[in-house]
């Protein structure tokens, strides 16, 4: 659990330079999350999730919904002006958002308190919603009944490492090439791994032993 809040807090600290970037929109490539990738149609595309699905989904997507906080954290560091909806308030990072996108609707989730809920979801038509889940290769219940539920608005399931900064490349990767914002992706990758660089050349002489793994939140975070 500690190593889960230790990532999420990470990547919330992420936020406030990362968005400094800004997504690069380029209207003349297509996003391709996988090589087989072919458009059907003028407005629509078939991908490949994560795990291994055939999904159609719109050529330009310009709204989402994640159904966690993990994926909608992630869809907000690359891509912000597409996230439509938080799972829940965003304590960690909201001082350091701009308004449109700290105000935005709260939708809720399946994880703690549950408060998903799949109507709210269908009466905001997002283009697409995003689920992060286990990507061992094997089709997921949840990712199966969320479909279910929703019914025409494609569920793409990216891999659960998302949740671990050190794991998080190809999924930062995909969801670039997704959204087609594969520069901002590739910044995001390139400034984690810097802070990672840094944090493990100043802990590399502590001792194992006197190494601290607890965590307290920043003054500045506290809110």
């Amino acid at each position: 659990m500690n190593r889960k809040i230790h990532t999420i807090v990470l990547l919330s600290l992420l936020l406030p330079v990362v968005m400094l970037c800004g997504c690069v929109e380029n209207t003349d490539q297509q996003a391709e999350p996988n090589s087989s990738t072919e458009l059907q149609n003028s407005s629509t595309v078939q991908i490949t999730d994560m795990l291994g699905r055939q999904l159609t989904v719109p050529v330009e997507i310009s709204s989402i919904i994640g159904t966690s906080s993990p994926s909608a954290i992630l869809v907000y560091m690359l891509a912000p002006d597409k996230l439509v909806g938080w799972n829940s308030k965003q304590n960690f990072t909201q001082p350091f958002m701009d308004e449109n996108y700290s105000n935005l609707p709260v939708i809720g989730n399946w994880l703690g308190s549950k408060t998903g809920n799949y109507e709210t979801i269908i009466d905001m038509h997002p283009d697409i919603v995003i689920e992060s889940t286990a990507t061992n290769g094997e089709t997921n219940e949840a990712i199966e009944r969320r479909q279910e539920n929703l019914g025409s608005i494609p569920v793409v399931a990216i891999n659960d490492s998302i949740l671990f900064v050190t794991q998080s490349d190809p999924t930062i990767e995909y969801v670039g090439k997704l959204l087609n914002c594969e520069a901002q992706a590739k910044k995001l990758i390139e400034f984690r791994s810097s802070i990672l660089s840094e944090i493990n050349n100043t802990v590399k002489d502590i001792p194992e032993d006197k190494k601290k793994y607890g965590f307290t939140m920043p003054k500045a975070l506290k809110v």
